[in-house]
């Protein structure tokens, strides 16, 4: 996961960032095309290096299962932005995992 801002033209990480904690039980799973229980949230709690952060995973579901999975991260509310473009900002990030 990364922290970005907008310059005016495109999103670029905001790599100056050391400041910004993360806590993986902030993590929820939704739009699971495969049984939940084949999948977790892997992590802790800590801060963003540089603006990013490698130590939130999801396990391998194992040999044989495909599907998809969506993640989503409850940010503070100065990280939210209107990503469903209604006029609120008030969403989380989030993106889907899966195979295509």
């Amino acid at each position: 996961m990364q922290i970005e801002h907008f310059d005016g033209t495109v999103f670029i990480v905001t790599s100056d960032n050391d400041c910004v904690s993360y806590d993986a039980s902030k993590i929820s799973l939704t739009d699971i095309s495969l049984d939940p229980v084949f999948t977790k949230v892997v992590g802790g709690t800590g801060y963003f290096i540089t603006g990013k952060t490698w130590s939130m995973e999801l396990e391998a579901p194992g040999a044989g299962k495909q599907g998809q999975i969506g993640v989503l991260y409850d940010a503070y509310d100065w990280l939210k932005y209107d990503w469903d473009k209604d006029g609120m900002h008030d969403n989380s990030p989030s993106a889907t995992f899966g195979l295509f």
